[in-house]
């Protein structure tokens, strides 16, 4: 920091040094002055993508969610950069604002899926209304959303998975068993989303790029399927849908924080604090909020 301070020093413009500066207190937790240094970057810059989003975490730092929103919003409108919907969508939740996560939501999928004429955009639709909903508690308009995206992609593991939630949520747990146990019955090659099942391997044709947009929807699948494997408390089962999930390159907070809660089922204490660890590490990094369910 002190290098920064004698650059700032020498030039009280310098963008680079602030932002430096502002990385380096948020490092040490010292939000409020991080915050700081981002405007400072934003007053000469203010269309810097690393600042909005520096502020941003620094906000929900100090729980100011409000605030991290209107950077996050700041830099949605500025390019529609969809890299800020999961952070936005989880700082609407957490402040209660339904009808703008729906909005998000909506967006994120116009412009995810522009051109497309096929049913996919209302699979995803419906899919990731029903998740929302389901956070804000409105449990039977989620399942109204899942049921339309089941019926339009009956091998999808996810829809299953959340509606299942949503019935437990209203206390159908009988409902709520048989939804999970359908999650878990879908081999994960065959719940690959329509718009991925051309570059199921082996296909030599395919792309690097496309390889990994594959592996990374077959992580999510394992993701979910362990997900429901937990709803039925078969601990062996989630722990190596999991482990796919990881090997997959779903390497996030979540994905290690809830692999370590199995191992602690499977009496792996060695394991299980490797992973609390790596979530720790990983949750500090991207000032992860997490939803639980």
């Amino acid at each position: 920091m002190e290098l920064c301070k004698r650059s700032i020093k020498l030039n009280s413009r310098n963008a680079l040094a602030y932002l430096a500066r502002g990385q380096a207190k948020a490092s040490l937790k010292k939000w409020q002055e991080a915050i700081e240094d981002y405007q400072k970057v934003l007053e000469i810059d203010s269309n810097n993508t690393e600042a909005y989003i520096g502020s941003a975490r620094a906000k929900e730092g100090l729980k100011d969610y409000t605030g991290a929103i209107a950077d996050y919003e700041k830099l949605y409108s500025y390019n529609n950069n969809t890299s800020v919907y999961s952070p936005l969508l989880k700082n609407y939740i957490l402040v209660g604002k339904k009808q703008e996560a729906l909005n998000l939501t909506e967006n994120l999928l116009e412009s995810g899926f522009q051109g497309d004429t096929s049913s996919q955009t209302q699979i995803f639709r419906h899919l990731l209304k029903g998740i929302v909903l389901i956070y804000f508690q409105d449990y039977k308009t989620a399942i109204s959303n899942l049921d339309r995206a089941i019926a339009l992609e009956p091998q999808y593991n996810a829809s299953y998975l959340y509606r299942g939630i949503a019935y437990e949520k209203l206390g159908d747990r009988e409902a709520a068993i048989k939804d999970y146990q359908k999650a878990v019955s879908i081999q994960p090659e065959d719940a690959i989303p329509q718009r991925f099942a051309k570059l199921k391997p082996p296909n030599d044709r395919v792309s690097e790029g496309a390889q990994i947009a594959y592996d990374n929807a077959l992580s999510q699948v394992y993701f979910f399927r362990g997900v429901a494997y937990s709803k039925l408390e078969d601990w062996k089962s989630v722990k190596e849908d999991l482990d796919k999930a990881i090997a997959l390159g779903l390497k996030n907070a979540d994905t290690y924080q809830r692999r370590s809660l199995v191992r602690q089922k499977l009496n792996d204490e060695v394991g299980a604090k490797e992973d609390a660890d790596k979530a720790a590490e990983l949750a500090e990094l991207i000032d992860e909020i997490s939803f639980p369910y």
